[in-house]
């Protein structure tokens, strides 16, 4: 007895449901339990076939709906049912041989096997062949299908021993392959294997972590390889060729999704809730950036981007079903000790990333803060009834270094309360040009330029910047 339950065996004899073939009940069955070969033919050759020992009876009814499903009548077969064999009296006068005759001829041998037996038996007492309609051993009288069935369920219990011993020693960082139930059809021995692109099956939480960090290190690979390559080769073909590597990428990493929701027996369609924070993004592109501003967009793609982050840590924290499920068997133990190895360096990783986000963000800040202080006094020197007395600004002064003359005047009354942006230059020979109010920073540079080039005479020194924005620009 388990947990209160009585014990039973699943018992197939080829019988099929009505409306439905061999054929494809053969091939479902296969492709759910990763069957083939001698081994699938065996199961439907028609004979008893045990698909699973000693399980409860809900268990057993479960697995018995299951494959209901796929058109197999399967039998519920209480272990503890097997009939009474008692050996009748022998003869009076008759010999030892004659009475395991008599015995073996009035007790059916029908029904009494735990698994396929072949044509002919062997006595586990004494090795003795013989041919497997005797219930009785010729030579050593020895109940055969009572001694199998003994033999097999002192295997099946010291193998479930070996298996508790071997969790209850590895605990959590079990290497792969530790659930091993070496005794049923429904086995780990059939779970995906965690590189591959098929969709059945089931996918653990370690596993799913792991293929998780192996999809961000081969994403970047492939973006790197692209940033290299392209402009080294500038070559279109490599170009083509990185698509289909990025969309492999893609594909492996959604199938780690569609696994791990089988793992918790649930539909593999609602990894597709992981691609909507690219919704925005695409209906951006296909209409022209026309169908909706850039801040909708991008509260879509944060909006989305939560809920998948939300969803993401579900699969990573909620366990597995425990045994077998409607999408197989139980999947493979993950390497622990590797996963948690690289959760450190993830962490470090983005840590680091972080910091120097920080810092470059506060670089930005402060040279953003200085450009606005001096706009600001360049709005407060032009604004009506400015103070004249007041200390001059910094625009009412000619830069420093710039000679008196022409220049100079230019630069403090007409440069300098020009609206950004804008732009000075200036040849050593006094040329001068300057331009304001333009859309970039490097149109008013040209056509501060040109104006310079329109006033400098031929064969004199050429004209340069000398200030961009109020500033002075840095020598290189």
């Amino acid at each position: 007895m388990e947990g209160g339950q009585a014990q039973v065996r699943l018992v197939f004899a080829g019988e099929l449901l009505e409306g439905h073939t061999l054929d494809e009940v053969k091939r479902l069955f296969g492709e759910m339990f990763k069957l083939d070969g001698d081994r699938l033919a065996a199961i439907f050759s028609g004979q008893r076939t045990v698909l699973k020992h000693q399980i409860g009876r809900d268990d057993g009814e479960r697995y018995a709906a299951r494959l209901k499903k796929l058109g197999m009548r399967v039998q519920v077969e209480p272990i503890d049912a097997l009939p009474e064999l008692k050996p009748l009296p022998a003869a009076v006068g008759a010999t030892p041989a004659e009475a395991v005759k008599t015995v073996a001829a009035s007790v059916p041998a029908a029904g009494l096997s735990l698994a396929e037996l072949a044509d002919e038996v062997e006595c586990p007492n004494c090795g003795e062949r013989q041919p497997k309609k005797f219930v009785l051993c010729r030579k050593c009288t020895t109940d055969i299908p009572r001694a199998l069935a003994s033999r097999a369920e002192d295997a099946e219990r010291a193998r479930a021993e070996r298996l508790a011993a071997r969790q209850q020693a590895s605990g959590r960082f079990a290497p792969p392959g530790a659930e091993v139930d070496d005794g049923a059809v429904f086995s780990s021995d059939d779970a995906p294997p965690f590189w591959g692109f098929g969709f059945s099956g089931r996918l653990g939480r370690i596993n799913y972590l792991l293929s998780f960090y192996a999809s961000m290190l081969l994403f970047g690979l492939v973006g790197i390889g692209g940033a290299v390559l392209v402009p080294l080769t500038r070559s279109t073909f490599v170009a083509i060729l990185l698509i289909p590597l990025m969309l492999a990428v893609v594909v492996w990493g959604l199938r780690a999704t569609v696994l791990r929701f089988h793992d918790i027996n649930r539909s593999g369609w609602w990894s597709l809730v992981f691609l909507l924070p690219a919704l925005p993004m695409v209906s951006t592109i296909t209409s022209g950036g026309e169908s909706m501003p850039g801040t909708g967009a991008m509260t879509m793609y944060m909006v989305f981007s939560v809920i998948n982050l939300l969803l993401t840590l579900v699969l990573l924290i909620y366990p597995g079903t425990h045994g077998d499920n409607d999408f197989g068997g139980p999947a493979r133990q993950g390497n622990g000790f590797l996963a948690a190895i690289l959760t450190l360096v993830a962490v470090l990783a983005f840590a680091a990333y972080v910091s120097f986000a920080m810092k470059t963000y506060n670089e930005y800040s402060r040279k953003a803060a200085a450009r606005q202080a001096t706009q600001s006094e360049s709005d407060d020197a032009r604004a009506p009834g400015a103070n004249p007395s007041a200390a001059p600004a910094p625009q009412q002064q000619p830069m420093p270094g710039l000679p008196p003359g022409p220049a100079a005047d230019a630069f403090r009354d007409q440069y300098m309360p020009a609206s950004n942006e804008k732009a000075f230059a200036m040849s050593s020979a006094g040329a001068y040009g300057w331009a304001g109010g333009k859309s970039s920073m490097r149109e008013a540079i040209s056509a501060a330029l040109t104006d310079c080039d329109q006033r400098r005479d031929a064969y004199t020194s050429q004209c340069r910047i000398v200030n961009v924005n109020g500033m002075v620009p840095k020598e290189r």
